[in-house]
């Protein structure tokens, strides 16, 4: 449905890299888009369906089918963000969130290869937000030469700003909705 925005929030259900606030964003999410308030872009009015999941109860067609019927996907860094294979290309975009002062693009390459919009949240230390100020210090090779390092620093809960995540969500169904027109115009055009 075109006028219908999906988001679907992905938990895990053991206790590392599960997103411990993930309730105070669906919230967020249902006060900034409910049906009194939804997403309005361009004379166009959307309302907003959340869902959350567990990818650990789904079997395989079971998460290729919801993950395609998402617009938008709010998940940690893990397995489960395969399945961004199963998005829509152009229409949808993915946030991914990473524990504190962990980062490898294995996704976002996989989200630019399927041409699906991605957006990172990285958590670098308590002062900044800003990937600029990481990259200098970020050596991929060390990183990956450290493997027990690394899964350690992976293998926390994690707790965003809301307003961050938040942030990047308005971002994502600003870029579906944003899309939806542009291919309506497309097919418009070609109807014409």
């Amino acid at each position: 449905n075109n006028d219908i925005i999906y988001i679907g929030l992905v938990q895990r259900q053991t206790k590392r890299r599960n997103i411990t606030n993930l309730a105070e964003i669906q919230q967020e999410i249902i006060n900034n888009y409910s049906t009194n308030n939804a997403a309005y872009k361009n004379g166009n009015n959307y309302t907003v369906h959340l869902e959350w999941k567990y990818m650990e109860t789904m079997d395989f067609t079971e998460q290729a089918t919801w993950w395609n019927r998402q617009d938008v996907v709010v998940a940690a860094h893990g397995a489960a963000m395969g399945n961004i294979m199963f998005l829509r290309p152009h229409t949808t975009a993915v946030v991914e969130i990473f524990p504190r002062h962990y980062y490898v693009d294995m996704y976002q390459r996989l989200s630019e290869t399927l041409n699906v919009t991605y957006f990172g949240y990285y958590s670098l230390d308590d002062d900044t937000e800003d990937l600029d100020d990481f990259y200098p210090q970020f050596d991929y090779l060390k990183h990956c030469s450290k493997r027990k390092e690394r899964y350690a620093m992976r293998a926390v809960r994690l707790t965003p700003p809301v307003r961050h995540i938040m942030d990047l969500i308005h971002k994502a169904v600003d870029h579906v909705v944003l899309a939806r027109q542009w291919e309506n115009e497309k097919r418009r055009g070609y109807a014409e």
